[in-house]
């Protein structure tokens, strides 16, 4: 298994972490109920904190997509998915099939979109994330990018990366690949008031 993430050169050796002792951690209250980290490739790494465009985005995201998709998918935000390759992430917003995640955490068999908000997290986003969705089969990912105002949408995974790109821009709905004749305006999450969509 290829190690994903960084490593500074002055650190030591870092600790990997299973999917399944990162769980006992946290049941056992070794890891804080509120703290705001997850596991990436078997090594826990601490979000960064969230400011209010960013944390508005994905309540309107997730607002959204609950709106249009209620009857057919399950619709998280904040919650965590369990991925085969040791890692226990804490997407922005996904949406599963329903009742995937009514008695245990989904897992990417159970995804039909998984979406990340992205202002300082964009370079991480983009390759460290992506590489583990992509590996662990997540079928349809996209990155709200706040920074150019921007739908990153990937599709098709192979290997570390997903063989369709595309980029949407202000404006332009989207729609995903489980729902199709469903438009998603996904811009209006970046305004302050929200909009609708």
């Amino acid at each position: 298994m290829t190690a994903l993430l960084e490593q500074p050169q002055h650190a030591g050796r870092l600790m990997r972490f299973s999917l399944s002792l990162f769980e006992q951690m946290l049941e056992l209250g070794l890891i804080a109920d509120d703290a705001r980290v997850e596991l990436l490739d078997g090594q826990i790494v601490e979000l960064p904190e969230m400011n209010q465009p960013h944390v508005n985005a994905i309540k309107h995201l997730y607002d959204g997509l609950q709106r249009i998709f209620s009857t057919r998918a399950d619709v998280y935000a904040q919650s965590p998915i369990r991925l085969p390759s040791d890692g226990r992430p804490l997407p922005a917003v996904f949406m599963v099939h329903l009742g995937a995640g009514l008695l245990e955490t989904p897992n990417p068999e159970s995804v039909y979109l998984l979406i990340e908000v992205a202002a300082s997290s964009l370079n991480e986003d983009r390759k460290t994330k992506l590489a583990l969705y992509a590996r662990d089969n997540i079928k349809e990912y996209w990155i709200l990018n706040l920074v150019d105002k921007q739908l990153e949408i990937y599709r098709d995974p192979k290997d570390e990366t997903y063989i369709t790109p595309l980029v949407l821009e202000y404006g332009q709905l989207a729609t995903s690949l489980a729902f199709p004749n469903n438009p998603i305006d996904w811009f209006s999450s970046l305004e302050p008031s929200g909009g609708s969509q």
